[in-house]
């Protein structure tokens, strides 16, 4: 960030979601357990992939609509960047950028969490079965 200018402290309320987003890790662990012990064994089924694949979907789909509400911001943060910052467009742009990127950043740990759980999934089922599972069929 440039030294003289910063992000704007704005009187935009966003709700505060850490308890639910704490309440997702903690799933999203257990699921990491659970991957964890079928890879243990060298053992899972297609119920068990799709049972626990279902689960880690549940949770990147509750995440990303708690994120709603900064999506629905965007317009009003960059229209407050560009008024703030009218002598210089591109500085406007990347100030409000990463104010968002900030914003952003909670939901996006987890939800990069649940790609990376189905793929630790995905790559146990496969180095169990020797073939991809069933829902990777279009």
């Amino acid at each position: 960030m440039c030294e003289d200018y910063e992000i704007i402290n704005s009187n935009i309320v966003l709700p505060d979601h850490t308890l639910e987003l704490d309440a997702a890790n903690i799933l999203l662990e257990k699921y990491k357990i659970i991957t964890k012990s079928f890879a243990t064994t060298n053992a899972i089924t297609n119920v068990q992939h799709l049972e626990l694949y279902e689960k880690i979907i549940r949770v990147l789909d509750y995440v990303g609509r708690l994120s709603m509400p900064v999506f629905e911001i965007n317009e009003e943060m960059e229209t407050l960047y560009f008024i703030k910052y009218p002598q210089s467009p591109e500085l406007a742009k990347k100030l409000w950028l990463e104010h968002y990127g900030i914003l952003h950043n909670p939901y996006n740990l987890i939800k990069n969490r649940s790609f990376t759980a189905l793929d630790n999934l995905d790559n146990l089922y496969f180095k169990c079965n020797g073939k991809h599972p069933d829902n990777w069929k279009c």
